[in-house]
């Protein structure tokens, strides 16, 4: 049997916002496992932590909500190729962004 753990407990487990995974639901990018009819209450299973902890390490790196989702659909659908195409894509613009930013502390 499944545990589930309330939105407000994953809050402070995850170290996200409870506005931040309600949000997060509303652009389909996580939904919770479980919503109550009866008190609209939100619960999450230890499985989707992982989800979690993969949107927070994405943003780290600066992608987007609708970015992650993508990576994170072409990663559930096994697209590899295409998840590792794009994090190189964007490893290059991060690597030009320090060039940048060294350049500009020289000068």
């Amino acid at each position: 049997m499944k545990k589930f753990y309330a939105i407000g407990e994953v809050s402070k487990i995850m170290g996200v916002s409870v506005q931040a995974l309600r949000y997060y639901a509303k652009i389909n990018l996580l939904e919770p496992e479980y919503i109550s009819p009866r008190t609209g209450y939100r619960y999450y299973t230890y499985e989707q932590f992982h989800f979690i902890d993969r949107i927070k390490y994405l943003q780290k790196f600066g992608f987007s909500l609708d970015e992650i989702r993508t990576l994170l659909k072409w990663e559930e659908q096994g697209e590899s190729k295409l998840l590792q195409n794009a994090l190189l894509s964007h490893r290059k613009i991060l690597q030009e962004q320090i060039l940048w930013m060294q350049q500009t502390l020289h000068e």
